[in-house]
C-alpha cells in the first residue's frame, strides 16, 4: 500500500473521513500535489481539504446539526459567494477556540489545536498553504487565505 493510500486509510479510520471512489481519486490527486510541495502533516492537510471542499460536514451546534462549506444539504454546490461566506465556519470563533459553547465539532477543534501545537504559524498558516492548492482555487474560483475566513460579515 502506498503512502497516499495509507494516509487516506488513516484519515478514514481515525477521522471518519468519507471516502467514495470519486472522493478517493480527488484525495489522491490532492496528496500527490502536497507531496511535491510540502509533505509535512499530510493527514491534517487532507482533513482540512475535505472540510474546505464540503466533503466533510462541520457540526455547528449541540443538536448535531451539520453544514458543509459551499454545499447545500443535498450536497450540491452553492454559488461562489456563498462558498466563501461559509469559510466563517473555520474561524476561531466557530471552532470554539475561545468559547467552549461553540466547540461542537471536536474533530475540527482538535485539527485546529494540532495546527497550533505542531506548526509555527498555526491555523492561519495551514489554511493559507492549502489555499494555494489548484482544486481549492477551482472550488472557490480564487486563491483563498485565512483573511477570507476572518472577513467581516455584513
Amino acid at each position: 500500500m502506498s503512502t497516499i493510500e495509507n494516509i487516506i486509510k488513516n484519515c478514514k479510520e481515525n477521522f471518519n473521513l468519507n471516502v467514495d471512489s470519486a472522493q478517493k481519486t480527488e484525495y489522491q490527486r490532492f496528496l500527490r500535489r502536497q507531496l511535491e510541495h510540502n509533505p509535512v502533516y499530510l493527514n491534517d492537510k487532507l482533513l482540512l481539504f475535505s472540510y474546505l471542499t464540503g466533503r466533510t460536514a462541520i457540526t455547528i451546534n449541540r443538536n448535531n446539526y451539520k453544514k458543509r462549506i459551499g454545499r447545500y444539504k443535498n450536497k450540491r454546490l452553492k454559488p461562489v459567494k456563498a462558498r466563501i461566506d461559509d469559510l466563517e465556519l473555520l474561524s476561531t470563533k466557530f471552532l470554539g477556540a475561545f468559547d467552549k459553547e461553540y466547540r461542537t465539532d471536536l474533530q475540527l477543534y482538535h485539527l485546529y489545536g494540532r495546527a497550533h501545537a505542531i506548526r509555527g504559524g498555526g491555523w492561519a498558516e495551514l489554511f493559507n498553504e492549502l489555499g494555494k492548492d489548484k482544486e481549492i482555487q477551482k472550488y472557490f474560483r480564487k486563491r483563498i487565505s485565512y483573511k477570507d475566513v476572518m472577513q467581516e460579515r455584513v
